[in-house]
């Protein structure tokens, strides 16, 4: 799916995404990354809800998000309660990538802060 605005300020632009890709900024990124509108960190070393420990959150809770997104695949699976009782000082939605991203294209244009992790 091709997603196109007109005026963004942010300096990474969720462009697209698919099965196996997320476009940012005119490229195609085949792994794992988090995203914000001025962040990218790639990779992202996570490649399954399985693999995720609670140093992979490091990263985003530098961040400061106000809300995360978590983008678990093709599916929505869950963390495990200690991760999630780790981040329970953010708020956190848990859904497939692709769910993650159009929601994050969504809300990062209406407010601050809005972080996505999202697993390929």
């Amino acid at each position: 799916m091709q997603i196109t605005l007109d005026l963004d300020d942010n300096q990474y632009i969720l462009e697209g995404y698919g099965d196996n890709f997320i476009q940012i900024n005119g490229r195609k990124i085949f792994h794992s990354l988090i995203l914000s509108a001025n962040t990218l960190i790639e990779p992202w070393p996570v490649q399954s809800i399985q693999s995720l420990q609670l140093e992979h959150f490091h990263d985003i809770l530098r961040l400061q998000p106000s809300i995360l997104l978590l983008g678990t695949g093709s599916q929505v699976i869950f963390p495990k309660i200690e991760q999630l009782t780790y981040l329970q000082q953010i708020p956190l939605e848990v859904m497939d990538t692709l769910t993650a991203c159009r929601v994050y294209k969504s809300l990062s244009i209406e407010r601050q802060g809005v972080v996505a992790a999202l697993m390929i």
